[in-house]
């Protein structure tokens, strides 16, 4: 058992700490009297709490003054970031590049007000933060309109230039005159307390700024996001300006600086490819939709977890319960304004998206959110109805469409049941014969499962003739043809076996094969039926295809209790361990 620590906490200093991270320009230093000895000094952290109270107030506290980086009109900006406003975002569509397809929108308005909208959406989110203020030309037009803003004599008056007599007290440096330092302090003060608010814990701000106020902005940022979270300051030669007009004059370069600030040092991760790393003890999390193009050394090494795509029903509820919501609110939209049924958001699901995820779904919900925005400002109405016409409006003509079921019953094609990297969908198969010599074609990008499945099925006939009433069939005088539609996509898997099966039996006895009916499953030489995957996936397509019998292997019986219940009660489900029970319930008597 490890040792006891014989101390207690000192929840002073954690305290401390707490503070120090919801508001590190509250931070300050004091002499330790018990750790410091004749003339080494030791400081510790402390709280100043006219500070403190300063940013818990929505009014300017007067207090004691202590030693900071301050000026006149410093509280009175500490008291405007924390004020709230009522007023709500609204994006400029014509201003945004691309405002169809782009998640990055251009809003118009005072920077301050904006930032404090954006605090109840993205409080804590923002990865990265680009600012790039006004710089101080020393006169008053660089200055927004906030309150903290004042006029020259004001500001006179506030530090006590003249004395009672109106006398000045010192002479003034119209190039570093102290007002438009103060100004231009203020404003960028409430706007890096807004900033800091919404970055995450790991997030860093970027902030330029030219060598006028590079030193002030230094402190405030070390006040604001604490100097230990400073993390580097560079700087750009912006061009070369010569001092005077003589033939020999020299000349100085003209700098711009950029300042980068982080949340929270210790959570913050650079990114320094070239820096050698020691991967040995490091676990890779990697994600694919298809484990096909994974090279065989490679897969050798990788524990690989399968995990089932979301289905339809999973997926309607995802966009219900959290993609609407998330992004109504990042588009500053209420509930009542865009309304959405069930039916259109599964039309979007069926014929706009083909994924295992959401992440094409939530585009296509942001997408319809920007052009409501956009429909609300420009048609001047409360609320917006997506039906089945505003749909093909917003998102324009559904490029894909699920393969549906055979018309009726036909001969030598049969509906199979296939999984593929987006879930589950329905496969007919068809296969012809003519006179020839005998020669086996297969096309449709059939893989090499799939071709070895079709000929297992054939040969299993061939050796099985009599059985099945093909004994006068002269199978080397005879040309076999399978195809399988939709030749562009590749197409393999074990589990085309028994199809291919009934689909050549179908074909050369000339028995039509149940419309309504669709299958899946493996076969041996000896006609055993072996079990499948994605079970699950393929009952869902078939049903929503309009299948109402499956065929599937015995063997899979304990996992018919993944498919939903509400698809499950509709479909009629056949066990099958041999090709006989297959061909009892797929061919029309």
């Amino acid at each position: 058992m490890d040792k006891m620590k014989m101390e207690s906490v000192n929840m002073t200093e954690q305290n401390i700490e707490r503070i120090g991270a919801l508001f590190p320009n509250c931070i300050t230093e004091m002499l330790d009297e018990e750790k410091s000895i004749s003339e080494n000094k030791v400081y510790k952290k402390a709280v100043n709490f006219e500070m403190l109270k300063q940013m818990l107030s929505s009014e300017v506290i007067d207090g004691d003054e202590a030693y900071e980086f301050t000026w006149v009109g410093k509280k009175a900006s500490i008291v405007e970031a924390n004020k709230p406003i009522r007023k709500t975002l609204r994006p400029c569509p014509e201003e945004s590049a691309n405002w169809d397809e782009t998640e990055n929108l251009y809003i118009e308005g005072d920077n301050l007000e904006v930032l404090k909208l954006l605090q109840e959406s993205y409080l804590g989110k923002v990865k990265m933060i680009y600012i790039d203020p006004p710089y101080n030309t020393g006169k008053d037009s660089f200055l927004y309109p906030d309150n903290f803003s004042m006029s020259g004599d004001a500001y006179e008056e506030e530090i006590g230039l003249y004395d009672e007599d109106g006398n000045k007290l010192f002479t003034e440096n119209s190039s570093i005159n102290p007002r438009f330092h103060s100004t231009w302090c203020s404003m960028i003060y409430s706007r890096l307390m807004l900033a800091r608010n919404m970055l995450s814990d790991d997030g860093v701000i970027f902030i330029s700024i030219d060598e006028k106020e590079i030193t002030c902005l230094t402190k405030i940022c070390d006040e604001i996001f604490g100097s230990s979270n400073h993390l580097e300051t560079f700087h750009i030669q912006v061009r070369y300006g010569n001092k005077s007009l003589n033939e020999d004059s020299d000349f100085q370069p003209v700098m711009e600086y950029v300042l980068i600030y982080c949340k929270d040092k210790t959570l913050f991760v650079p990114q320094k490819p070239s820096e050698p790393y020691d991967l040995s003890k490091v676990l890779f999390i990697a994600t694919a939709n298809d484990l096909g193009g994974i090279p065989g050394p490679l897969r050798d090494r990788l524990e690989i977890i399968e995990v089932s795509s979301y289905t339809e029903q999973e997926k309607l509820m995802i966009v219900k319960e959290h993609l609407i919501k998330k992004q109504l609110d990042a588009h500053s939209l209420k509930p009542e304004q865009m309304i959405i049924s069930d039916d259109i958001i599964m039309e979007i699901i069926q014929h706009y998206t083909r994924e295992a995820g959401v992440r094409e779904l939530e585009r296509y919900i942001a997408k319809l959110c920007r052009k409501t925005v956009l429909a609300i400002l420009k048609e001047k109405v409360e609320s917006v109805t997506i039906d089945q016409d505003k749909l093909v409006e917003f998102l324009g003509k559904a490029p894909f469409d699920h393969t549906k079921k055979l018309p009726r019953p036909q001969v030598g094609v049969v509906t199979g049941m296939a999984y593929t990297q987006f879930g589950g969908d329905i496969l007919p198969i068809e296969v012809n014969h003519f006179d020839g010599t005998g020669k086996f074609i297969i096309t449709g990008q059939l893989g090499d499962v799939m071709k070895e499945s079709a000929s297992i099925a054939l040969d299993y006939l061939k050796a099985n003739k009599e059985k099945y009433g093909l004994d006068d069939k002269a199978f080397d005088k005879q040309d076999i043809h399978i195809h399988v539609p939709e030749g562009a996509i590749k197409k393999d898997g074990p589990s085309a076996g028994v199809t291919l099966t009934t689909a050549i039996y179908s074909a050369f006895t000339n028995k039509p094969v149940r419309d309504d009916v669709a299958m899946t499953g493996e076969i041996t030489l000896r006609g055993n039926v072996l079990p499948i995957g994605g079970l699950k996936e393929k009952s869902i397509s078939a049903h929503r295809s309009g299948i109402r019998k499956i065929i599937i292997p015995k063997e899979n019986e304990k996992d018919i209790e993944d498919i939903p219940e509400s698809v499950r009660n509709d479909l009629e489900i056949v066990l099958a361990d041999h090709i006989d029970v297959v061909l009892e319930h797929a061919i029309v008597k």
